[in-house]
């Protein structure tokens, strides 16, 4: 039971760092075009994420 729960935690944990590496790769891609332009604006980029 618990080797389980630490696979199921384990998958979740990766699930979880898969995420946040696509949104860091995302961040920098939009925050460099950004800043060329010479505006980081945040909230643009979470609109333009989820649509």
């Amino acid at each position: 039971m618990e080797s389980v729960g630490f696979t199921f935690f384990r998958s979740l944990w990766m699930i979880d760092r898969a995420i946040i590496n696509k949104w860091a790769i995302f961040g920098k891609l939009f925050g460099f075009l950004n800043r060329r332009d010479g505006l980081i604006d945040l909230s643009d980029n979470d609109d333009r994420f989820t649509r």
